[in-house]
């Protein structure tokens, strides 16, 4: 079975001037317990994973949310974490939306 996904963000550190270390943040709209997908680097050195909204609001995840330009997350983890840690998936895409003023790109895996 396919997974739908929603990219929310993608940004390098600073010093990464030949962009070959990606820090990605999506939205998995298949896992209600875990929606958000945190991604860094690519291939076999990359690592990531399904995070709870509770998880995302850590302080150790900061860091990645400002590099990938997702950081508007944080007051809809905290809402979430509030609210049975479930993610209002139709808000983070409005929001996404109007920050943007498009859709994130939607990826099936």
């Amino acid at each position: 079975m396919k997974s739908s996904y929603y990219v929310l963000g993608i940004g390098y550190k600073v010093s990464d001037y030949e962009k070959k270390h990606p820090y990605e943040v999506w939205l998995d709209i298949d896992n209600a317990d875990a929606p958000l997908v945190m991604l860094e680097g690519r291939g076999m050195g990359g690592i990531g994973g399904s995070f709870k909204p509770s998880d995302i609001i850590e302080p150790q995840w900061k860091e990645h949310l400002i590099i990938s330009n997702t950081e508007w997350l944080i007051p809809l983890c905290i809402d979430a974490a509030q609210n049975r840690n479930m993610l209002d998936f139709k808000l983070v895409l409005e929001t996404y939306n109007y920050l943007h003023n498009c859709s994130p790109t939607q990826v099936s895996k």
